[in-house]
């Protein structure tokens, strides 16, 4: 699958299926491996009087399917758009979410759909993450996850993904944040991602946790408290019981 998305997605493909014409676009989609921080990542920047969000509920993938299909299909970014939040409700600020970390595979049909979409793309230490999805209990999906050569296959693809999309995307699309320095320095990183947006830092961003919302995702422990650090180096703790997973992902890395 990895092979046929950089065949087709290339930087030429990209530009001549974009439209001349894109509209503004309030669309931000938060993508990344699952446990990654994409919903700390969704919680801080919900805290913001500007932003809301339609959390897991919109996979892109499924919207664009019901987007492309039927006797309706877009032919601009503006009707693209339109059907886009005629599925997924109107937005009240200047932009909303689309927080399904898997997203990460259609980022170059969602760019070609909304042209000035935003991808903020959350990335964390390899072991740790993998580690992270293979001790938790997803409530469907995720297979892979529970074997760590088809763990470490997952999050190479993802890895091919990513580096696909930062050479054939414009460069302001996507913005890389590591979960690591968010925990570090949460308003510097938080502040930086603002930014990207084009909106200002609001000091309910250092206060998400006091965010009321139904969160449904295995990150819930950590979206209703302050900022801890107990997640970072976790996999550490195991030593050499990790030492499988850690040669899984050198494998696949170095073939």
């Amino acid at each position: 699958a990895v092979n046929a998305l950089e065949k087709t997605y290339t930087k030429e493909f990209v530009e001549s299926h974009t439209h001349p014409e894109p509209v503004d676009c309030p669309l931000v989609f938060i993508i990344g491996m699952p446990r990654s921080g994409t919903t700390l990542t969704e919680q801080i920047l919900i805290s913001h009087s500007q932003i809301e969000t339609r959390g897991e509920t919109t996979n892109a993938g499924c919207s664009l399917d019901e987007i492309l299909t039927g006797n309706n299909i877009p032919n601009c970014p503006k009707d693209a758009l339109a059907r886009y939040l005629e599925m997924t409700g109107e937005v009240k600020g200047t932009y909303v979410i689309d927080k399904m970390p898997a997203n990460y595979r259609f980022l170059g049909a969602i760019h070609i759909l909304f042209p000035n979409a935003k991808f903020i793309h959350v990335k964390r230490d390899a072991v740790d993450n993998c580690f992270s999805c293979f001790t938790t209990q997803f409530l469907e999906g995720h297979d892979y996850s529970y074997d760590f050569e088809n763990l470490a296959s997952e999050y190479h693809n993802y890895e091919l993904l990513m580096k696909l999309w930062h050479n054939v995307l414009p460069e302001d699309c996507i913005i890389d944040v590591k979960y690591e320095d968010m925990v570090a320095d949460q308003q510097k990183e938080s502040t930086r991602l603002l930014n990207f947006l084009g909106l200002e830092w609001e000091d309910s961003c250092s206060e998400f946790y006091k965010l009321k919302r139904n969160v449904q995702t295995a990150s819930l422990a950590q979206v209703v408290q302050p900022i801890y650090t107990s997640s970072l180096n976790r996999a550490g703790k195991y030593g050499d019981l990790l030492k499988p997973l850690k040669e899984a992902l050198d494998d696949v890395s170095g073939s």
